[in-house]
C-alpha cells in the first residue's frame, strides 16, 4: 500500500508566491481530471475555481456557458446550431479516443516485442555468442563477434592449450603464461 503524502492536517501556505504556484499546479490537475472524465464518459462538465486573488477561473465542455444555461434550464440558448456543434464535438472526441486506444494497443505490442527480443538476447548471452544462430544476429552483433575472434584465439593459445597439454602429460600447469606454439615447427626443428 502506498504511503500517505501528507501528515495530519494541512496548513495554509504562508508565502504568497508558493501559494500561487501550488494553486496553479492543483488547478491544472483538476482541469486534467475533468477533461479525462469528459473523454471517458462523454459528460458535459463545468469547473469554476477562484484563485487566491479571488479571480474566477473556469473550464467547461462543450463550453461553460452551455452547461450553465442547461443547468439554469434556459431553453432559448439551445438552438439547432448548438446541437450540431455539440454533436460534432462528441464525434471528434470519440474519434480521438479511438485513435488513443489504437496507439495504446500498438504501444503494448511494441513493448511485448521488445520483451521477447530482450529474452532472446539474454538467452544468447547465456549460450555464448558462438552458439547463437548467425541468421538471427544483427550487423552490430556480427561486427562484435568479428572483433572478438582474435582475442579468443589468443586466450585459447595462452591458457587452454597449455592446460590441456599439462593435464595430458600428467603435470600440473605452471603459473607462467606460455607463448603460443611457433607457427613454423619445421624451422624450429632444423635450427636445433
Amino acid at each position: 500500500m502506498a504511503a500517505k503524502k501528507t501528515k495530519g492536517r494541512q496548513k495554509r501556505i504562508d508565502n504568497e508566491d508558493d501559494r500561487l504556484i501550488t494553486f496553479s499546479k492543483r488547478r491544472s490537475g483538476i482541469y486534467k481530471k475533468a477533461s479525462e472524465l469528459v473523454v471517458l464518459t462523454g459528460a458535459e462538465i463545468t469547473v469554476i475555481v477562484f484563485s487566491p486573488s479571488v479571480k474566477p477561473l473556469s473550464f467547461g465542455h462543450p463550453s461553460v456557458e452551455s452547461v450553465i444555461n442547461r443547468f439554469l434550464e434556459d431553453p432559448s440558448s439551445m438552438d439547432n446550431t448548438c446541437h450540431l456543434v455539440e454533436a460534432h464535438r462528441r464525434m471528434r472526441i470519440e474519434e480521438l479516443a479511438r485513435k488513443c486506444d489504437e496507439m495504446l494497443r500498438q504501444l503494448d505490442e511494441k513493448k511485448e516485442t521488445s520483451h521477447r527480443s530482450k529474452g532472446k538476447i539474454k538467452e544468447n548471452d547465456r549460450r555464448g555468442w558462438w552458439d547463437a544462430p548467425i541468421e538471427e544476429l544483427d550487423l552490430n552483433a556480427l561486427i562484435t563477434i568479428e572483433k572478438d575472434i582474435p582475442r579468443v584465439k589468443h586466450e585459447h593459445f595462452n591458457h587452454v592449450i597449455p592446460r590441456c597439454l599439462s593435464s595430458f602429460n600428467g603435470c600440473r600447469p605452471s603459473s607462467k603464461r606460455r607463448k603460443p606454439p611457433p607457427t613454423n615447427l619445421r624451422q624450429k626443428i632444423t635450427t636445433a
